[in-house]
């Protein structure tokens, strides 16, 4: 059941639907975003956390090769930097902002952080497993 859902065609569906969720987001009128704020900005814990996910995502799609490590970065840096040029110079509502930028590449390093955990975890798994037998 999890191979099915797993499979390559459906981890790229499932990295464009996210990226979709991520770009409307990032486009859409600040009004039309409900707001939450439990700390001054929060929002750039929100950035952190999308662009994570972005990263997890991309590293999952290319095959969790970690050498693809220069492409990421890169892709994630420039995505986030589109998405704020293009707030910057849309008009609706937005504005471009540098600390989001650098949030998302914070964003970048958090994902790989959290894949790596993962990982060890289930090397880590895998190995106990092989040992019992």
């Amino acid at each position: 059941m999890l191979s099915f859902f797993f499979n390559n065609m459906n981890k790229k569906i499932i990295l464009f639907l996210y990226l979709s969720f991520i770009s409307l987001l990032s486009i859409m009128p600040p009004s039309d975003i409900p707001k939450i704020r439990v700390f001054s900005h929060f929002d750039k814990l929100v950035h952190m956390l999308f662009y994570a996910g972005l990263t997890f995502l991309l590293i999952w799609n290319l095959n969790k090769n970690k050498n693809k490590f220069w492409f990421i970065l890169s892709f994630v840096f420039c995505w986030g930097l589109f998405m704020e040029i293009i707030q910057g110079v849309s008009n609706l509502g937005r504005t471009f902002d540098l600390l989001d930028v650098l949030s998302n590449s914070f964003g970048f390093l958090l994902g790989l952080l959290v894949w790596e955990i993962i990982f060890r975890f289930q090397k880590k798994k895998h190995l106990k497993t092989i040992i019992k037998q």
